[in-house]
């Protein structure tokens, strides 16, 4: 599991690279336009505790817009990171997957056009939700494992190949294990 942590840690940086020739004023951010941009990262298997973090510079909240996503097809044991109108709710953040299982914040959580910190950790009986490091919401859950599935797992996308982000992120980072 360390050795795809680093190898996933080294591809994000890689891509930073490649797309801060693109990047203006972003300060070497990946940059997407809501419309069609993704980043497809590969076979990347989450396992049972895994955290999921990253800077967000949201443009707008007009839809729900997926962060990073196992999800495309909603398939068992699938999970997403989003942001906006998540479950009904306006500027909020949600982690959710492919049953009734999911975490959301209150809804007007954040600003557009400024740099938030988000954050989920997940391990089998329990979920946590992070927003700029203090812990927003938290739930106690029973044998609750993500599972590996051939859907696609990527950064800007959500759910059914659509749900594309508007905005920046920053600074990805999946963690084989939990982080507060």
């Amino acid at each position: 599991m360390k050795v795809k942590q680093l190898i996933f840690s080294v591809l994000i940086a890689l891509m930073s690279l490649v797309w801060a020739s693109h990047t203006y004023a972003a300060n070497y951010a990946l940059d997407f336009d809501g419309t069609n941009d993704y980043i497809d990262v590969g076979d990347l298997d989450l396992g049972s505790t895994f955290t999921i973090e990253a800077w967000i510079y949201s443009r707008a909240n007009n839809a729900r817009q997926g962060i990073f996503s196992t999800r495309s097809g909603n398939a068992s044991g699938s999970t997403q990171l989003e942001y906006g109108l998540c479950l009904g709710g306006s500027k909020n953040i949600c982690f959710t997957n492919d049953s009734d299982t999911r975490l959301l914040t209150q809804s007007g959580l954040y600003a557009e056009n400024t740099w938030h910190h988000f954050a989920v950790s997940i391990t089998p009986t329990s979920r946590t939700l992070y927003y700029n490091g203090s812990a927003v919401q938290t739930d106690s859950i029973p044998n609750y494992t993500p599972t590996d599935n051939d859907d696609a797992k990527v950064i800007g996308q959500g759910t059914s190949g659509a749900q594309f982000f508007n905005g920046l992120i920053d600074e990805l980072r999946i963690w084989g294990d939990v982080r507060t």
